[in-house]
């Protein structure tokens, strides 16, 4: 009479196995709940932190906004180009004192004035959403440049890499690019600035005895190509992929504007020479005549490495030549509306002559 029955241990079994899950679904459920409260505690203070992230933008692009308008302000443009003009003179007397005084120091000045200009240039065009252009040849080669004297003054590789670079490409960037010395004008000082100092920097390092590099005496040819078009391949590869394929659509609707972009609404050859190809080779296209121009500046500069008198001249003709530009530009450009504003001066002034005179008392 005191054992139990199959019948009973069973609906015992069962019994005792249905609390067991009501338990663990009542835990379940406490910990989900606790996890739904935590995720919405979690969601609620992320949209507070992007609410805020978004009315710090709104302030931000207020300042810059004000900031700009009150640089158009023709008071205040004045006053800029007078700094900037200014600040041009200063840049290119102090080059050419340290240049010509202590140029084995040169490195420095080079490396200070680099740091510098390049973010003032970046937080120049990421206004106008021309920041894309910092992504082109020259920034990669002054950074190679920098990274030679900086990070691998130990390789004579790497620096003859460098001046590769910088007496090649950067250097005849000058007469491609139509560089110009025009003072008042901040952006053209930064662009005569990274197409010129590289070189000069380049060649004072190769032939002024100095504590920073030790540069090879020869280098063979071929050894001098393929190695300077390795690391320009880096560049070309990434520029492509971020340009052409992941930036593609932003170029293409003008949200960013690139070398490619300037090129391809000017009357240049590289434009005559795209369009002779489909829409979408183009880029390709692009890149390789840049490929071309590349190797052709880097066999020169090989010349150019071995040969001091050389070297000498091709930057002093070229540095002349960016001063010619800008002389153009203030005597074609500057002249004229200099020019035109006097006419109109002199008309305004002649009228205001003219009717002093006819309602003067002699007149009547």
């Amino acid at each position: 009479g005191g054992k139990y029955r199959p019948n009973e241990l069973s609906n015992q079994f069962h019994e005792r196995l249905e609390n067991v899950e009501q338990r663990f679904h009542r835990r379940i459920n406490r910990i989900k709940e606790r996890a739904g409260n935590a995720k919405a505690f979690a969601e609620e203070e992320l949209l507070e932190v992007r609410e805020e992230i978004r009315h710090i933008r709104r302030i931000a692009k207020s300042s810059v906004k004000s900031t700009v308008k009150k640089l158009k302000n023709p008071k205040h443009m004045r006053l800029r180009d007078k700094a900037a003009y200014m600040l041009g003179v200063v840049n290119v007397v102090v080059m050419t004192g340290v240049a010509c005084g202590w140029p084995h120091l040169y490195h420095l000045y080079h490396a200070i004035a680099t740091l510098i200009l390049i973010p003032t240039r970046l937080v120049q065009y990421k206004l106008v959403n021309w920041h894309y252009f910092l992504l082109d040849f020259c920034y990669y080669a002054n950074a190679i440049l920098l990274a030679s004297l900086w990070c691998f003054n130990d390789s004579p590789r790497a620096f003859t890499i460098a001046f590769g670079f910088s007496c090649g490409p950067l250097l005849w960037a000058v007469a491609a690019f139509r560089n110009s010395l025009v003072f008042h004008s901040l952006d053209k000082c930064i662009s005569a600035f990274i197409h010129i100092s590289p070189p000069l920097c380049a060649a004072l390092l190769r032939f002024i005895p100095n504590s920073k590099v030790n540069p090879e005496e020869r280098v063979p040819f071929f050894e001098y190509m393929w190695q300077s078009f390795a690391v320009y391949l880096v560049w070309a590869v990434l520029y492509y992929i971020k340009v052409f394929v992941f930036s593609l659509d932003k170029v293409k609707d003008g949200r960013r504007l690139t070398l490619f972009t300037w090129l391809m609404d000017s009357s240049s050859v590289v434009r005559k020479i795209c369009f002779r190809f489909q829409e979408h080779t183009r880029p390709l296209v692009f890149i390789a005549g840049h490929a071309v121009f590349f190797n052709v500046c880097i066999a020169v500069s090989w010349l150019l490495y071995h040969s001091m008198e050389l070297t000498t001249t091709i930057v002093l003709v070229m540095a002349a030549l960016c001063v010619w530009n800008g002389g153009n530009f203030y005597f074609e450009v500057f002249a004229r509306r200099y020019e035109s504003e006097l006419v109109k001066s002199l008309a305004k002034h002649s009228n205001n002559v003219a009717e002093g005179a006819a309602t003067s008392p002699k007149s009547q």
